[in-house]
């Protein structure tokens, strides 16, 4: 439960020298989001030291029956008039009040009876006439309604096929007769060889591959690192630079000079084709089952820096082992960054959900996707979660929490 906003009066009890504020307003997670705009008017106590708070809200049913109550669109009714007549006089009635009394009890019963045929589910019956204008309106095609519709592909092709041929899209040389000509063709031709100019080894921005598939192979190649009597290996982490970013790539070859100088000779033909360099910063070489003096001459060979386990892959740590509750800390760490980035922002509780359920849990999923994760990570990660939800901030509350 969370307090609902109080308007007007700051106070609920006063014995005319004494204010303070002992009724609170609460509502639950599903008032909050249903009613965004919900709040608590605190009213005049009158003759009373309480003052009464009033909740306003719609669409609450009204439990008992209804009072009766005349309402003015009934007359626009065209078999109102007969109803009234009919009702009026379709019973011999007592002379006097008493008639009067019982041939007007007998019309009002009449008038819920036609409000309920005619006018009863009004949402329902509005929300049935908003389906039938819209798709008169499809019918129909207005000309706004063109206009606001998806492009589709033939449109954009007609488009082109519109203009010029000397005429150029953009300066880049190509009129559109080039395009008019070719551009079926290319997109076609390009459709059959993606498969060969995006590698498998691609898991990102690519249809059916995920991130995180580079992250559990490369975790199970690192396990057993930290073992003794297993083969020499070793597992070279290159950083290539580009005008825009920077890629991350891991290597693992058999732990050997020879296999060393081979990679090594492959990246340098690599690097010198594509004109993509490495920082030398951030490559790092990690060795298993490598004895110290063949580390020390492969070492030499790549010209790099012994790195050790575990380190950051793609945004979450590689370890021979299982996380620890430390490892697990740049997590927690990035939910918190989030929540202080938000605590300035005055978010309202219902913000405040959406950006958990939305963000933080997304973060806590991207791990969960290749690690099992401590439990004492997961309680500290809800108790996060909780505290953001219910103060905004990150920070202990001495609020008393309502369920």
């Amino acid at each position: 439960m969370t307090e609902i906003k109080t308007t007007r009066r700051r106070y609920t009890w006063s014995n005319n020298h004494t204010h303070s504020k002992i009724d609170w307003a609460l509502g639950n997670s599903e008032w909050i989001i249903r009613w965004t705009h919900l709040e608590a008017i605190t009213i005049d106590p009158g003759f009373s030291d309480h003052s009464p708070q009033v909740v306003e809200f719609a669409d609450i049913p009204i439990k008992g029956a209804r009072p009766f109550k005349f309402l003015n669109h009934l007359v626009q009714h065209p078999d109102f008039l007969n109803m009234v007549g009919n009702e009026w006089s379709n019973r011999r009635h007592k002379q006097g009040m008493h008639g009067m009394w019982t041939r007007l009890k007998q019309v009002k019963q009449g008038l819920k009876n036609l409000n309920t045929k005619e006018y009863s589910k009004i949402g329902e019956k509005v929300e049935k006439c908003r389906k039938l204008l819209a798709e008169i309106q499809v019918q129909s095609r207005d000309p706004n309604e063109q206009l606001i519709s998806h492009v589709t592909d033939e449109e954009i092709f007609n488009a082109l096929m519109d203009i010029d041929d000397q005429k150029a899209p953009v300066c880049d040389g190509f009129n559109a007769h080039f395009f008019k000509t070719s551009w079926q063709v290319i997109t076609k031709r390009m459709q059959a060889l993606m498969p060969e100019l995006v590698d498998n080894s691609q898991s990102a921005f690519v249809l059916g591959r995920v991130i995180t598939d580079n992250i559990i192979l490369g975790h199970e190649l690192v396990k057993g690192y930290g073992r003794k009597g297993i083969s020499p290996k070793y597992m070279l982490k290159i950083d290539m630079q580009k005008a825009y970013d920077s890629v991350e790539w891991v290597f693992i070859e058999q732990g050997d000079k020879t296999s060393v100088q081979l990679l090594f000779n492959c990246f340098r033909e690599f690097s010198r084709a594509s004109g993509l360099t490495a920082n030398l910063t951030k490559i790092s070489v990690y060795f298993g089952g490598v004895n110290p003096v063949l580390q020390q001459q492969i070492l030499a060979i790549l010209g790099f820096l012994k790195g050790e386990l575990p380190f950051r892959y793609l945004g979450v740590p590689l370890s021979s082992k299982r996380l620890s509750i430390t490892q697990c800390q740049p997590l927690i760490d990035k939910m918190l960054g989030k929540i202080i980035s938000w605590t300035s922002k005055f978010l309202s509780y219902a913000g405040r959900v959406m950006l958990i359920k939305s963000v933080l849990f997304a973060i806590q999923t991207y791990w969960s996707h290749v690690f099992v994760l401590p439990k004492r990570i997961i309680n500290l990660i809800v108790t996060t979660c909780r505290r953001f939800l219910w103060t905004g901030d990150t920070g202990s509350s001495n609020k008393i929490l309502l369920a």
